[in-house]
């Protein structure tokens, strides 16, 4: 299954965090490495991803949709590490 490397940048004056974060997670399953940033593994194309979050998204958020896989490097819990091994 695709997966995903999502982050944003919400900028005031919003409202919408909850919204957004909702929005990601229906997407597929997820986890949340770092504030503002998901891995998402979703039938979904990336196109189909950027229309689904813009919706919930205001003119001036900033958002990054990457396309990921193995090998994934860095500095995360255990419980992470676990779900890019074995979703990705």
């Amino acid at each position: 299954m695709p997966s995903y490397l999502i982050t944003y940048d919400l900028y005031a004056p919003t409202t919408n965090r909850e919204k957004v974060e909702q929005r990601i997670q229906s997407l597929g399953g997820w986890i949340k490495p770092c504030t503002t940033t998901y891995i998402i593994t979703t039938l979904y194309s990336i196109n189909e991803i950027l229309e689904k979050l813009k919706s919930v998204l205001d003119d001036n958020d900033r958002l990054i949709v990457v396309d990921v896989k193995q090998p994934i490097y860095g500095q995360l819990p255990n419980a992470d590490k676990k779900w890019i091994r074995e979703n990705l």
